[in-house]
C-alpha cells in the first residue's frame, strides 16, 4: 500500500458520511409553510348587517382550488364576495378597506378596530 493512501481512505469516508448527512438533513427538512394554514374570509358587503351574515372562509393553501368556483349558495352575492375581517368584540364579519386594512369601527357593533 503506497504511503498516505489509508488516510485518503479515510478522509473519502468521512467526505461520504457528510455528504450523506447533507442530503439526508436537506430530504427530511419540513417543506409546509405555516402561512399555507392561514385563513382568508370573505363576506358579501350588502349582508354585513343581516343576521346571518354571506360569509365564505379558505386557507391560503385552498385559494387556487377554488379560483372560478361558487363559494357561497347565492351566485350574485358570490359576485360581490369582498376580503373580510372579523371583530375580535362581536365576532362579525366587516369588509376590508382598500389593500386590506381595517375600518376604524366595527361597522355591526360600531366597537373600535384601531390596534
Amino acid at each position: 500500500m503506497a504511503k498516505g493512501s489509508g488516510k485518503n481512505a479515510v478522509l473519502l469516508i468521512i467526505a461520504v458520511a457528510a455528504i450523506g448527512g447533507a442530503i439526508y438533513g436537506i430530504m427530511s427538512m419540513k417543506t409546509e409553510n405555516p402561512q399555507e394554514d392561514q385563513w382568508v374570509y370573505y363576506i358579501d358587503p350588502e349582508s354585513v348587517n343581516s343576521d346571518p351574515q354571506v360569509t365564505a372562509q379558505l386557507k391560503i393553501s385552498q385559494i387556487k382550488d377554488y379560483m372560478g368556483k361558487q363559494l357561497v349558495d347565492d351566485p350574485a352575492a358570490d359576485e360581490r364576495l369582498v376580503k373580510a375581517g372579523i371583530c375580535p368584540h362581536c365576532g362579525k364579519y366587516f369588509p376590508l378597506i382598500g389593500h386590506g386594512e381595517k375600518p376604524d369601527n366595527c361597522p355591526v357593533c360600531k366597537a373600535s378596530l384601531k390596534d
